[in-house]
């Protein structure tokens, strides 16, 4: 289960994607917040089977807050494109 989050924060703070950046076509800026997204909902899912799990299991885990937190920050990207 700890292999499952430390892999899940790996992916959420990948830096191999590339960002996009003023002046590129609309098509290529959207391809690369297309990935992010994906990135971050990939971590999100992760998180949500892991953290709730660990959180039964052992409620008194002194990183769970980190945990929640990260697995927060992924989730904001669930509907951070959608406005």
């Amino acid at each position: 289960m700890y292999l499952k989050l430390v892999y899940a924060k790996a992916i959420l703070f990948r830096l191999d994607l590339a960002l996009p950046v003023p002046g590129e076509d609309i098509f290529t800026r959207t391809e690369k917040l297309r990935k992010i997204r994906q990135n971050y909902l990939k971590a999100s899912e992760i998180f949500s089977e892991t953290v709730t799990h660990l959180a039964k299991i052992r409620p008194r885990d002194p990183n769970l807050g980190k945990w929640f937190f990260l697995w927060g920050t992924a989730s904001s990207f669930q509907t951070g494109g959608q406005s």
